[in-house]
């Protein structure tokens, strides 16, 4: 249901402005930056590790993504190798830094 904001009261558009922000709060990323109303940006899983870690979010340690990954051939030439990587080892991998899920504090 799409809301006219011009045809709110200050109290009907106070309650809609409150679910907005609570619905933000409990998921930025899908009530927020992925919103259509809001963001509406597409993550990429790069950039959805990046945003989590932001967020203190944890990140799926089980569940592999397609990526590439940039690197050299034998003769030197620049490849993109293909691989499938949680969002831990994506996480490791962007930071060099092990990902330590004891060491997730939420931001919100």
């Amino acid at each position: 249901m799409e809301t006219e904001v011009e045809k709110l009261s200050e109290l009907e558009f106070a309650l809609v402005f409150e679910k907005a922000l609570k619905d933000s709060w409990q998921d930025p990323i899908k009530n927020f930056v992925e919103a259509s109303k809001f963001l509406n940006i597409t993550l990429g899983v790069g950039q959805r590790v990046a945003m989590k870690s932001i967020l203190g979010q944890k990140l799926n340690g089980t569940i592999k993504h397609p990526i590439r990954i940039e690197t050299t051939s034998s003769d030197g030439s620049f490849v993109l190798k293909e691989e499938s990587l949680t969002e831990q080892q994506i996480f490791t991998l962007m930071t060099d830094h092990r990902y330590d899920e004891s060491q997730v504090f939420p931001q919100i």
